[in-house]
Order: structure tokens, then sequence, then C-alpha cells
């Protein structure tokens, strides 16, 4: 697949097109932790999308972005982007998830996965059709505590 060279802010970054490419909508703080896990993961960020154009175009440089967009539309139909993480208000997972994933992109959503069941299910039946992965992360399933606390409920310490 290659290399690119791409200006992005002061220095010249080197992509490797092998790795999958992500858009992130939201880089708020857990926008910039999915994109610091993203990029442990050897993910490209291709860009990112924030609540206005300006803030879209500081976090660009920001996080040496590999291009700008103006508008979530264009993250999202690029072709060079693979996944996209939403990160933003919970009313707008859903129609975020909806636009991804009916242009055939996988999706990392924050939880919740939208306002309601009804709509969480649409959202999974879609998924499965198009054949992309839509998972939403729950980094305290590991946690010691969560773990202690799942062991006394399986225990029947807590009670019924």
């Amino acid at each position: 697949m290659g290399a690119t060279i791409s200006k992005a802010g002061s220095d010249l970054d080197v992509h490797d097109r092998s790795s999958p490419g992500i858009g992130v909508i939201g880089v708020g703080f857990i926008g910039r932790v999915h994109i610091m896990s993203a990029r442990m993961a050897g993910a490209r960020l291709i860009g990112v999308v924030d609540s206005t154009p300006e803030k879209s175009r500081l976090a660009t440089a920001e996080f040496r972005a590999e291009r700008y967009f103006e508008n979530v539309q264009s993250l999202i139909s690029h072709p060079g982007v693979d996944v996209i993480h939403i990160c933003t208000p919970n009313y707008l997972h859903y129609p975020l998830a909806m636009e991804a994933i009916s242009l055939g992109k996988h999706v990392v959503c924050e939880k919740p996965l939208a306002m309601s069941a009804s709509d969480a299910g649409n959202l999974v039946r879609l998924a499965a059709a198009a054949q992309v992965v839509a998972a939403v992360p729950l980094t305290y399933r590991y946690n010691t505590m969560a773990q202690e606390a799942r062991h006394r409920i399986l225990s029947g310490e807590l009670g019924a």
C-alpha cells in the first residue's frame, strides 16, 4: 500500500496506508482519549471535526491530522476514513452512527450508543446488514473495583 507524506502543522508526517484511517467527531476529553488509543493501536488520524469550523481547524493542527474537514459529512464520506469515532453529546450518537454505517464505515461510539433501546437495536441491525463493526468502548470492564463488584454479585454475597 505504500506511504504518503503530507504537511500537518509544522512537521512532515509519513502515513502508512496499510493501517486503518480514522475520523473523530468531537475532540473534547473523550475524543482525545480515542485519538491517543487509536494511534497506539496503529491507526492513522485522517481528520477531526468539532462543534465549529474554527475548533475543527485548531484540532486538526493540534492532533496533526492528515487533513482538515469543515463538517461531519465530509469527514464521514471521505474514502480514506475506515472508522468513525463518535465522541459527541449523547443525542448526536444515533444520527451520526446511522450516517457512518450507511456509508459502510466502522463505528466506535461513546456510550450510550443511542437514546433508546429501539434506536440502539436499529443500529445493530444496520451494522450487521452493512457488514461493519459498530462498538461501544467500555473500559471499566477490567477495572479492579468493577471486577470485585461482579465477583460479589455472582457469588451471592450481596443477596438476590
